[in-house]
């Protein structure tokens, strides 16, 4: 059964107003930018050929009332095309903006990090971690010793040659974590999740200083001189 022109140029409505939302969202230069306008161009091209063809089948009133909406259904789509390309600056703005205030996330939970060492308490480095951890930033050899770290989600991050001595890590989620180097002096990884032993012995401790506190089954981490370089 051949789909109805009414369903069609509704159809073909759907796909135009899903093309405004891509192209509003991704730009024009999406690489699938395009794809609703093919389907809605195709819909209503079906549409207005299933009209045609019902000339000698269909009342003229109701034929009539079919090409009308075709022809609305295309004005309407080249209005929102004209609109969406007099929107542009303003699409390249907001995205702009949105990459502004992401980078200002980004440098605030640097600065937050980089106040560890000497912070009172917790001045919200977990959150910052996390942040940095998600947004793909590079945390090797981050400097986060004596923080309260603990249920933090750093799950497949490479925090190799990072200082987490006396840190609090307890119940951290570490699977598939990079520990290559890392300090783990007097921190507190107990009920850590995801930690293996394969993990903890590319770690070390400082020899002198406490080893770190592990789940049960995890040997801990080789000792090493104060003295030896990372």
């Amino acid at each position: 059964m051949r789909p109805s022109s009414l369903f069609l140029l509704i159809f073909g409505t759907l796909a135009a107003s899903i093309q405004v939302l891509v192209l509003w969202q991704f730009g024009l230069d999406s690489p699938w930018a395009y794809t609703p306008a093919a389907v809605a161009a195709l819909a209503i091209t079906l549409a207005y050929d299933q009209a045609v063809s019902a000339f000698f089948r269909r009342s003229k009133p109701k034929l009539f009332l079919e090409i009308a909406a075709a022809v609305a259904v295309i004005a309407g789509v080249a209005g929102l095309w004209v609109d969406l390309d007099a929107r542009k600056e303003e699409r390249i703005a907001l995205r702009e903006e949105r990459t502004e205030r992401w980078q200002m996330r980004v440098d605030e939970a640097w600065h937050v990090i980089a106040q560890s060492p000497v912070a009172q308490g917790n001045i919200g480095q977990r959150e910052a971690l996390h942040f940095l951890h998600i947004s793909n930033q590079d945390i090797t050899g981050i400097g986060v010793r004596g923080v309260n770290l603990s249920r933090i989600n750093l799950s497949g991050a490479n925090i190799s040659g990072a200082d987490f001595s006396n840190a609090d890590l307890s119940g951290a989620n570490v699977t598939g974590a990079d520990l290559s180097g890392a300090d783990l002096s007097g921190a507190d990884l107990s009920k850590a999740k995801g930690l293996t032993n394969e993990q903890i012995k590319k770690a070390f401790y400082r020899a002198g200083q406490l080893p770190p506190k592990l789940p049960p089954g995890i040997d801990p981490p080789p000792p090493r001189d104060p003295s030896e370089r990372k």
